[in-house]
């Protein structure tokens, strides 16, 4: 099983490990319970440690922006790796991203 760790910095989560459909679905619990605590800010989530990722990953991203957005709230991404990058530019969400 792939482990993956949440580490929050202020208005800052970082990600590191693998980002894939067996992990997303326990980060993307972790991740709603951090975001709801910053309604109406500002939060940066950085990629810089995620080793690998899948769709899943992307589909992750997109479920927290939507999540900011519900509250208000603004969301961007930092040290997006370049897998991810690849993947949202197939995907048409690379503007979705930034």
């Amino acid at each position: 099983m792939s482990a993956t760790v949440l580490e929050e910095e202020g208005h800052t989560l970082k990600i590191s490990g693998v980002l894939d459909r067996e992990t997303a679905p326990d980060l993307l619990r972790q991740l709603q319970a951090r975001l709801q605590q910053h309604p109406g800010e500002q939060i940066c989530i950085n990629l810089k440690g995620v080793t690998r990722s899948d769709s899943a990953g992307l589909a992750l991203l997109v479920e927290c922006r939507r999540l900011m957005r519900l509250q208000q709230g603004s969301l961007r991404f930092e040290s997006l790796p370049e897998q991810m990058q690849h993947m949202a530019q197939i995907s048409g969400l690379s503007d979705f991203l930034q």
